[in-house]
């Protein structure tokens, strides 16, 4: 009885090791054919454009030398002083991105009367300054970069006009006549801009261009820090310095502005 128990035991055992290799065969074909499937595409990120629209303050004094005519003054303003003597202002920036190509288009206009000027040539004594402002500069490039550290290389153009009325008291002076001029003209402008995120909802930016061509030279730098309050909407809190030298045909528009820039970025 126990012989047959042992024969029988050593039958099944036979039978499973002859079974194994079939086994061992079915599984290695399907680990081949499992790997010689293709594999699923990675994910893309969508194609398209995007685009940001940023209203904004900029707080400028007005420093330099501003001339019409045979007289030139120095006009020394500070933010506050550009502020009380504002009469409207409007500025905003919009940006488009394609992939790693930007476009960009940045606006000021500016209405200021009555500032304070001292003659230094021409003429003599304190001058009120009248002067509207206008600044377009479209520009492109192309980035470098991701969506935590990038660099943008920009090139574009920025075009001014000015219009500028330096008048004087004429109860001291009645035979003196209002001096008024406007001139309009293009600059050439090359420069940079570095964009890092180091949080999902905090991001630093700083850029500077320069250039020429209508103007003897004009250059601006800028820096900003901003938040995500919302996942549409950036609060940006910086610092800008635009710089000028215009001097032709009788008008002279020698100036710095600097202050503090407060906008708000709108991602559509």
């Amino acid at each position: 009885m126990h012989r047959l128990v042992e024969r029988g035991a050593l039958a099944s055992a036979c039978a499973i090791l002859f079974q194994l290799p079939t086994v061992s065969a079915g599984a290695q074909a399907a680990f081949s054919a499992a790997s010689a499937a293709p594999s699923a595409p990675p994910a893309t990120v969508p194609a398209g454009w995007r685009f940001e629209v940023t209203p904004y303050a900029w707080l400028s004094g007005l420093t330099g030398r501003v001339g019409v005519g045979s007289v030139s003054t120095n006009v020394d303003l500070s933010a506050r002083d550009v502020l009380s003597s504002l009469n409207f202002a409007a500025m905003a920036t919009a940006e488009g991105r394609h992939g790693s190509w930007v476009i960009l288009t940045d606006g000021i206009y500016a209405s200021m009367g009555n500032g304070a000027a001292i003659a230094f040539r021409g003429d003599t004594g304190a001058f009120s300054l009248t002067q509207k402002e206008v600044i377009v500069q479209p520009a492109a490039g192309y980035t470098i970069g991701n969506e935590v550290l990038a660099i943008d290389g920009l090139v574009g153009a920025r075009y001014w006009y000015i219009g500028a009325d330096l008048g004087v008291d004429r109860t001291r002076r009645p035979t003196t006549t209002e001096r008024s001029g406007s001139r309009q003209w293009v600059d050439a402008t090359g420069g940079a801009r570095i964009r890092w995120s180091p949080a999902d909802n905090v991001h630093l930016i700083a850029g500077a261009d320069g250039g020429g061509g209508g103007s003897r030279s004009t250059w601006q730098a800028y820096g900003s820090f901003g938040v995500d309050p919302w996942e549409v909407v950036t609060i940006g809190l910086g610092y800008r310095v635009l710089s000028v030298d215009y001097d032709h045909a009788d008008f002279l528009f020698d100036t710095r502005s600097s202050g503090v820039t407060l906008g708000a970025i709108f991602h559509l």
